[in-house]
Parts: structure tokens; C-alpha cells; sequence
């Protein structure tokens, strides 16, 4: 369960400029929904952060319709045996997020990432500020 719901965090993209999953802490949670985060994932969000305010960069915080979206990810791609950006039902990431609630026109992507037991190993070498996913 740690590892689907960590493979959810990733899944559903880390930010591209305003964000997909994660906006940048001027935005505000999402009503209505707890976007709660294990252990793992929070230890993951808190290296991100950590490099962006080393960085100069805002801190990010979870949105509940993006992990929603995550979550939901993680699962069809674990129940259904794929990988891919294109979920069972033939949705990219941009129709399926617009399902869940987050229809902004904002910059957005998705990350997908496997086999990868503990968020360091996920982070890798931690990639350059300017980068999208950062």
C-alpha cells in the first residue's frame, strides 16, 4: 500500500509552473477533500521543498483534486497491469485531471516513475531548479 500510494505521489506529475499535484505554497488546499500523505510521500515533498528554497523557490503544497487523480492513477495502472501516460478508460493526464476537478490552464505534466522504493532513489540526482519538474 506505502509503495502504490508513494508510486500515486509521483504518478500524477510533480509541477510544471503553477502545478499538477503540487502548486506552490501561495495556492490554496482544495476544499472538501483531505489530501492526506504518508510518510513517505511527505519525506518526499520535503526534499523537494528543500531543494527549492535552496534554490530561492516557494515551497509546494499537495492539492486534494490532483492527488485524487494520483491515487487514481496508481491504482488503474497496478489493477490493469500497464504503464502509461494513457489511462484504461483511453484519457492523457490532462482529460483525467479535468475529471477530477482540476480543469486550470495552467502549465502541467505528468511524471510516471516505477521500482523505485524510497523517495531519494525516486528524486535521483536532484534535478536543476529551472526544470519543469522543480
Amino acid at each position: 500500500m506505502v509503495a502504490r500510494r508513494f508510486l500515486s505521489l509521483i504518478a500524477a506529475a510533480l509541477i510544471v509552473g503553477a502545478g499538477v499535484l503540487l502548486m506552490p505554497g501561495g495556492g490554496t488546499p482544495q476544499a472538501g477533500a483531505d489530501p492526506a500523505i504518508d510518510s513517505e510521500e511527505q519525506l518526499f515533498l520535503d526534499l523537494l521543498n528543500s531543494y527549492r528554497a535552496q534554490n530561492g523557490r516557494v515551497a509546494l503544497q499537495l492539492d486534494a483534486k490532483l492527488n485524487n487523480a494520483a491515487d487514481w492513477m496508481s491504482n488503474d495502472m497496478g489493477v490493469n497491469r500497464y504503464f502509461s501516460h494513457t489511462d484504461s478508460l483511453g484519457r492523457d493526464p490532462f482529460v483525467r485531471m479535468c475529471d477530477f476537478g482540476y480543469c486550470y490552464n495552467t502549465w502541467k505534466g505528468e511524471n510516471l516513475a516505477a521500482a523505485a522504493p524510497r523517495p531519494r532513489s525516486t528524486s535521483g540526482a536532484t534535478p536543476p531548479a529551472t526544470t519543469p519538474t522543480c
